[in-house]
């Protein structure tokens, strides 16, 4: 039996991106968000993304959210959940009001108090898939690294300290690592004043790294079967492997599994300062941290090969697909209700075949997709949930204020400012 259904029922938005004030009144279903490049199909379903993970998946600070000449934006939702038949309200989650207040950080609001993320995810958990998330299966281990971390913040408690707790003993045994190495290039004393000035972060730096890979194995334990699932659901080409990569001594085989699910903390600390114990030298000489979680990656093959570089880009676009329905489903899990999905410019380089089946993913829930075109008069013959919204209609007038209803039909509405600042106090 899967969970309740987050619905997305109303949005509102001032001053985000090119939107001066926008409310959209939504419901169930699938919503094409068509229009030429730049009428802002993305910046609309980049708001919704923000309202359940209080960070954009677009690069540049909370500040750029703001319309060009604001200094503050806000973006708000109203919330609800169908049953886990899609038959009626589920009456027993009630509903919710998420507001964004945005200027130079973003601060989240649930029902009218501040939000942490854990919070926010819990009620109202949004997946998205934008063309940039090719990184996450072409680009390096940081991009698969940030991918972890950001699931793992939102679904395991401890999981955002841990990894702040690395990241200062990182900062701090690279700083010294650096000055040893700028010592020993000026008079070849680097090594032995390194050794000894690291003595103190060395250990430091262990617990924290098993601190965190317990977390991230665990998180993996999670997004491992649901990923095979979702590449098998796709027909990616072939039988897929996931594997985890630790930057550490050994692999991580049968005994540091089981000291990663007891959470045995000490003895993952151990391999770590086995490991630097090796790669001390090398570490001082170049003046830079080479063990440790910073450097883990996830592996990902079809039939055997890797999918960073060994499989065509339609299969590491579904792959990079795969990923993101994998998150939707750990958080459903996890959270215990079924996500909105946000699919931006997903379908191209995919053939028919594997869009059919992106459609049977999505068609169970609450989805927004954007497109150049109109397609909703191919799709709706197969599919009645599908609706139109034409977004360069809604940006054609500048800053005059619209309600946008889930059928597209359009009339002037302006919102009051508490339709968008409830639960934001000024």
């Amino acid at each position: 039996m899967r969970g309740p259904q987050a619905v997305l029922s109303h949005l509102s938005l001032r001053n985000f991106r090119n939107y001066s004030e926008l409310d959209l009144e939504l419901g169930p279903g699938i919503f094409l968000l068509w229009g030429p490049n730049g009428a802002g199909k993305t910046n609309l379903v980049e708001a919704v993304y923000l309202l359940g993970n209080r960070r954009s998946w677009r690069r540049g600070g909370a500040a750029a959210l703001c319309r060009r000449g604001t200094t503050e934006a806000v973006v708000a939702g109203e919330v609800f959940y169908l049953s886990d038949e899609g038959k009626g309200i589920d009456a027993r989650s009630g509903d919710h009001r998420v507001v964004a207040r945005i200027s130079a950080r973003t601060e989240m609001y649930l029902d009218g108090r501040r939000g942490r993320i854990k919070e926010i995810t819990r009620h109202f958990p949004v997946v998205a898939f934008a063309p940039d998330d090719l990184d996450l299966t072409k680009g390096s281990g940081e991009f698969r690294r940030d991918y972890l971390d950001h699931l793992g913040s939102r679904v395991i408690t401890g999981y955002s300290a841990a990894k702040t707790a690395f990241d200062r003993a990182l900062r701090q045994r690279a700083a010294v690592l650096k000055a040893a190495a700028a010592k020993g290039r000026a008079d070849m004393s680097g090594y032995e004043s390194g050794r000894s000035a690291l003595n103190a972060w060395n250990d430091e730096f262990a617990q924290q790294a098993a601190g965190l890979l317990v977390q991230r194995l665990k998180l993996y334990e999670m997004v491992r079967p649901a990923l095979e699932e979702a590449l098998v659901d796709l027909d990616a080409g072939g039988k897929p492997e996931v594997a985890y990569l630790a930057r550490m001594e050994r692999p991580i085989v049968a005994d540091l599994w089981e000291a990663a699910r007891s959470g045995d903390t000490k003895a993952i600390a151990e391999e770590y300062r086995d490991a630097i114990a090796g790669r001390l030298r090398d570490e001082i000489s170049r003046g830079t941290v080479l063990v440790g979680p910073q450097r883990d990656d996830i592996e990902v093959r079809i039939d055997g090969h890797s999918t960073r570089d060994g499989v065509s880009q339609g299969q590491q676009r579904l792959v990079a697909v795969a990923l993101r329905i994998a998150e939707a489903r750990v958080l459903e899990i996890q959270t215990g209700r079924r996500p909105v999905m946000i699919m931006d410019d997903v379908f191209s380089e995919l053939d028919d075949s594997r869009r059919e089946r992106i459609w049977e993913i999505l068609d169970s829930g609450q989805a927004f997709i954007t497109s150049t075109s109109d397609e909703t008069g191919r799709l709706t013959g197969r599919r009645g949930r599908v609706f139109s919204l034409p977004i360069h209609r809604l940006a054609e007038t500048g800053s005059s204020a619209k309600t946008v209803r889930a059928k597209t039909s359009f009339q002037t509405h302006s919102p009051s400012q508490g339709d968008l600042s409830d639960g934001a106090p000024t």
